[in-house]
This record gives structure tokens, sequence and C-alpha cells, in this order.
């Protein structure tokens, strides 16, 4: 199948361009052209994907006004960084040739003029990732120095991997959000689209969390959908608590797992970690000793992640002259 799609729009306008039956999956034998074009000569283009899970032999091409290449991205790449045209157009070519066709692409576009072409508060989209391990938290503190801020746009898919054969139930929890920027929103979704059931919204000015922040369970073979729109100061922070578990008991004995006092069979990694992945809070309970409790193990505040290094993950995206297409490299959680 071959198809042409033309969006022309003047300055301030916005729109999405995705893959065929989007999210659903894309034929195995498709191409077609998508071209935005500013009807202002002197305007320009914005392009920033929200979606892109594509197999490794599918690809899409982009391609600026004059009509030189920006670049090619494949299914190995997590997410392609934003884009700006030079011109009032820009073009995007999607080109599926395989047997086992991925979810597809989605991405929103925008038509500025000047000044925002430049776009000064233009976000760092050098984070997010797929997160497969057992649990942890995703963290972000100490992003900005102080007196300035630091614009990301993140996106996160929360799934287990492949070689997790009993664990039936993945939970997830904002457990700070505090002092973001006025025009910060984290967004959580019950699947793995930005199109996927929306369960949570929260904008900058909420400005604080609290650790007993409302958390969210499905079926583990659904995951989650995160999207990060922060702004941070060296104020800002941001913890998100996942884990993936099951409820049975006898294999959790057997395993060497740990058992909450809920009923909740939690990898053994995550016990006294400093975060609440069972919900209940019996993974931490017995872990440190009350100030003055004679303990032998020494109190923790409970806001100590926040002297560490960010926990975010980075998909570094490194050109390759060759191919043009970019790499992954995932840096796993540190919980």
């Amino acid at each position: 199948h071959e198809g042409q799609v033309d969006y022309q729009h003047k300055g301030g306008a916005s729109g999405f361009v995705e893959s065929p039956h989007f999210p659903v999956g894309y034929p195995s034998d498709y191409s077609a052209e998508h071209t935005m074009r500013n009807l202002d000569n002197r305007g320009f283009v914005q392009l920033v994907f929200t979606d892109f899970q594509l197999s490794p032999w599918s690809y899409v091409e982009v391609l600026d006004s004059n009509g030189s290449r920006v670049d090619v991205y494949n299914g190995n790449t997590f997410r392609p960084p934003i884009v700006a045209s030079a011109g009032p157009t820009l073009m995007l070519r999607f080109r599926a040739n395989d047997e086992y066709p991925d979810l597809g692409f989605r991405a929103k576009y925008t038509f500025v003029n000047y000044p925002e072409k430049y776009w000064f508060n233009k976000p760092s989209t050098d984070c997010g990732g797929v997160v497969e391990d057992l649990g942890g938290a995703i963290t972000m503190m100490n992003m900005a120095n102080p007196g300035y801020t630091r614009n990301f746009d993140c996106i996160w898919l929360l799934r287990p991997g492949t070689s997790y054969t009993y664990e039936t139930h993945i939970s997830v929890r904002v457990a700070q959000f505090e002092e973001m920027g006025p025009e910060s929103s984290l967004e959580i979704r019950q699947g793995l689209t930005s199109v996927s059931f929306l369960l949570e919204s929260l904008a900058g000015h909420q400005s604080h969390k609290t650790p007993q922040g409302q958390e969210y369970i499905i079926s583990a073979n659904v995951g989650f959908y995160i999207r990060l729109q922060g702004s941070f100061s060296n104020k800002s922070r941001l913890a998100i608590v996942y884990s993936i578990f099951s409820y049975e008991t006898l294999q959790c004995q057997s395993s060497g797992d740990f058992e909450c006092g809920n009923g909740r069979c939690i990898k053994s990694i995550l016990h006294c970690d400093g975060f609440n992945h069972c919900g209940d809070g019996s993974d931490e309970s017995a872990c440190y000793a009350v100030p003055g409790s004679g303990g032998h193990l020494p109190p923790r505040d409970s806001n100590w992640w926040r002297s560490l290094t960010p926990n975010y993950y980075f998909p570094k995206q490194e050109s390759s002259a060759a191919a043009g297409t970019n790499t992954l490299i995932l840096i796993t959680s540190l919980a």
C-alpha cells in the first residue's frame, strides 16, 4: 500500500501525524509520505514524537524544507529527537516492510513563526526509555543549577521483561512531584501508547505530592505509558515508584522473594531499598531503626534518595554515518 498526505495550516495550528491504524498496528507492506506545510512562507514546522514503536525493519525518514535528510529512524530507536524545520515545510516518509509489524508511531506537528522558531525553552528528550526490570524508582532531582531552569520531555514505557514468568501485576505510584515549574505536567496511562486510557494527570501548580500518592495496579501484560513535560529548578523533585509482582505465596517462598504483608510477592532486591513497593509499606517498615529506639540499624530520612544520582534512563542517540539511524543505549535502574 502507498499513501500521500498533506497538512497545510498557518502559524499557531497543530495536529498529529501517525502510522495507519495506530495504535492497533500498521500493515506489513506499506509506504506513505506526510508533508506538513506552513502556509506562511516565513514560517516553520516543529515535530515532537509521542510514540515510536516500530520493528527494526520499518523506518521513518524526515526531510527538511530543501529536501535534505534530517535523519532516518528505525525500530532500534526508542524515540526520535524533536525536529524543527529550516523552512515552511517538513516531510515524513514512513516505510513498513516486515512480517511482524509493531504498534506504529504518532507525532505532534506545530506550525510556528518567529520567534517561536528558535524555541528558546526547547525541552530535552534525552531521557525516558523502556523500563523492563524487577522494580525500582524513576527519580529526577538536582537537574538545574540555582537560578536556572531546565525543561525535559520524557517518556517511559513500564512493562515486565520477557524473562519474568510468574509476575502477574505491575504497580506504579507518584511518590514525589514537588516544586515543578508552572507549565509542567505528568500523565500516567493504562497501556503503552499516548492514546491509552488516562489514569492520572498532574500539573505544575500541584506543587507537592506526598509519599502516599495514588497507587495504580494493572495486569502486567498491559503496562504503563508515562510522560513528563517538566520544568526543573534546583528545588524540583520527581520520584515514580514501580514494581512487578504476583500473589503466588508458594512461588514467592520457594524463589526467595519477599512476601508483603498484603500478600504480594515482590523481588527481594526491592526489600529495604527506601521505597514502598508493597503498597502497605511492609517491605520498608522493619528496615531502619526509629531514632531513640536502640535499634542496630541507622535511621534513614525518607528523602535520602535526593542525594543520589538522578535515575531517569538515558536513551542516548548516536547517529551512524553509514545508515543515518540512531542507536539506543539504556542505563538500567539503580533500585
